[in-house]
């Protein structure tokens, strides 16, 4: 079992490594993209391992044109499920908007950027781990993606799969309805 163990704790870190390496590569806007699509499939992962396996359901809510093809959709679920607490969540949704702002400018924008700078400010997940006093905005940025990544997949590989998909037992009708509506309805006794 320690096995299985090792091997998820090195999965975790590689995933956490392979984003830092990429998004040191990239520009302020690559990164934020870059950065934000491996939230997005971790995100997924914590989704589809919270999920009944082997379901065409699954695929359907989660693939495009499902319900839970967005990434605020998937946040939004895994939060109300209780899968993810508040600060991950709030995160979360802060690096969405940071990415949006991004996706959606057309002119030269940085994360030094002052909108960008209070979002980024705002990271709870930041003031958490007190060791690191960053003070430009990609680190704030970079540090926060690596550590919600490390956070989603210490929830993942901790993500209990639902066995799989059952009905309660059926019982008979007399059982579930009071003696006044057996008798309206002429179910007998």
């Amino acid at each position: 079992m320690s096995h299985v163990k090792d091997t998820q704790e090195k999965l975790d870190l590689w995933e956490a490594n392979a984003c830092l390496q990429e998004l040191f590569k990239e520009s302020d806007r690559g990164g934020v993209l870059v950065g934000f699509a491996f939230l997005d499939h971790m995100i997924d992962n914590l989704c589809r391992a919270k999920m009944v396996a082997g379901t065409k359901a699954v695929n359907k809510l989660l693939e495009y044109p499902g319900p839970l093809t967005t990434f605020a959709a998937r946040t939004d679920l895994a939060y109300t499920l209780g899968w993810i607490g508040p600060q991950v969540y709030q995160d979360l949704h802060r690096i969405r908007k940071v990415r949006n702002a991004f996706a959606h400018s057309s002119g030269a924008l940085g994360l030094d950027d002052p909108d960008i700078q209070k979002l980024c400010e705002g990271l709870e997940i930041l003031k958490f781990e007190t060791r690191f006093n960053v003070k430009r905005g990609e680190d704030k940025f970079v540090l926060a993606v690596v550590f919600l990544i490390l956070q989603l997949a210490e929830l993942v590989s901790k993500a209990h799969r639902p066995i799989s998909p059952s009905d309660p037992p059926l019982k008979p009708l007399n059982e579930w309805l009071p003696g006044a509506e057996r008798k309206r309805l002429g179910v007998e006794v």
